[in-house]
């Protein structure tokens, strides 16, 4: 059996298993071997899942039949079925990364049974012969803690008990990345810019995470009916354009305050992560933070990678303060560039901070060795006097 859902491809193997050749008292069972046992197993948020289910028919039986897996979650449903061979373990890998919240998988044989000589069983004694286990995800259990990481993240709390309201998608290596570099608005009341909006459903983990103090704009280039109306309320404005076309982003930055928080989640492709970057980087409130998402996108082809050739630039501008770029106009302003796995941020220096403020002249020195000021490498020349006129 092959099998489609998403992006994944997945094998169906079957195992034959002997039994005893007496006549049961049921002539068919199913059992959930694996995850399981219980009402509701508990898994970890991840791309796959291993499944295993126990089919088993009694010999005596001659039979045309098919064995049924049924997924159904959130509202989707899906249902694979093929003709059942022998009594045995079906394995499967579960595609659980196109799957949230409460899981119901089924496992069902659906006969048209033939009766073998000399049984005294008939087809209406048969079935139905299914069995059933709930699952439900968690991304607590498959997060991946830093070293300096806190034990608790409360974006990973409200993910693991968000279950209702719209969809929301994120890879779990961000949440860490998020809180590191966010949590320090969480004191403040901070504007965030989300570009791609996909549901809507990331508004309202930012708006747990920073309270009611938070003022949010996003960005869509691909509106669905009644979004504006949906997502609008008193702290949340949106926006329908295209990241790449420069009028559009003019008129958004003149339109709304300053950001403190800008994520790029929208087209993932190089060109337009960089028309936006040029334009909003300006429009960053000193001390702001600046991510990138979904980076892995920028390997598949030549036109997608223009961002990751940008950062190389931006790395020599912040050490150096030049840029080959005429089009960044904020030369300087980079306090710090942080590469996590597919996500990069990006933040930017407080006022009179930087290389265009006092960052880039100060050398300090300790210790019995350290040299008086005047003696310092950077003490290359007497300073310039004024004379009154």
């Amino acid at each position: 059996m092959l099998w489609r859902v998403g992006s994944f491809r997945h094998v169906l193997l079957c195992f034959h298993v002997s039994f005893s050749a007496s006549t049961p008292a049921e002539p068919a069972y199913v059992r959930w071997l694996w995850p399981g046992p219980g009402p509701q197993v508990h898994v970890a948020s991840s791309k796959r899942l291993r499944c295993e289910v126990m089919v088993w028919v009694h010999e005596s039986f001659q039979f045309n039949t098919s064995i049924c897996i049924q997924i159904q979650s959130l509202g989707y449903q899906k249902s694979f079925c093929e003709d059942f061979q022998k009594s045995g373990i079906i394995s499967f890998v579960l595609p659980l990364s196109v799957l949230d919240g409460d899981i119901l998988l089924s496992a069902s044989l659906l006969p048209r049974l033939f009766l073998a000589p000399g049984s005294r069983t008939t087809a209406g004694s048969w079935g139905p012969y299914s069995a059933q286990i709930r699952l439900k995800k968690w991304l607590s259990l498959a997060r991946e803690i830093p070293s300096w990481a806190p034990s608790q993240n409360p974006l990973v709390d409200w993910w693991d008990s968000h279950r209702a309201g719209l969809l929301a998608t994120k890879s779990p290596n961000y949440f860490e990345v998020y809180h590191r570099h966010l949590q320090h608005f969480r004191r403040r009341r901070p504007h965030l810019l989300e570009i791609g909006l996909g549901s809507g459903g990331a508004l309202e983990m930012w708006k747990d995470y920073f309270g009611r103090d938070l003022r949010v704009t996003g960005v869509e280039c691909c509106p669905y009916p009644g979004m504006k109306s949906r997502l609008e309320d008193n702290i949340t404005s949106i926006f329908f354009g295209d990241q790449e076309d420069q009028s559009f982003l003019d008129e958004l930055v003149s339109s709304v305050p300053p950001f403190d928080i800008i994520v790029d989640d929208g087209s993932h492709v190089g060109r337009m992560q960089l028309a936006s970057f040029r334009r909003l980087w300006p429009h960053l409130a000193p001390g702001g933070v600046y991510i990138i998402e979904d980076l892995q996108f920028a390997f598949e082809n030549a036109d997608a990678y223009q961002w990751i050739e940008k950062l190389k630039d931006l790395v020599s501008e912040m050490h150096i303060g030049r840029s080959s770029d005429p089009k960044f106009t904020e030369v300087g302003s980079i306090r710090s560039i942080n590469i996590h796995r597919n996500i990069v941020v990006l933040e930017k220096y407080e006022i009179n901070q930087g290389l265009q403020g006092f960052g880039n002249t100060w050398v300090v020195g300790a210790g019995a060795q350290a040299p008086p000021l005047q003696e310092a490498a950077l003490w290359k020349e007497a300073p310039k006097m004024s004379h009154p006129v």
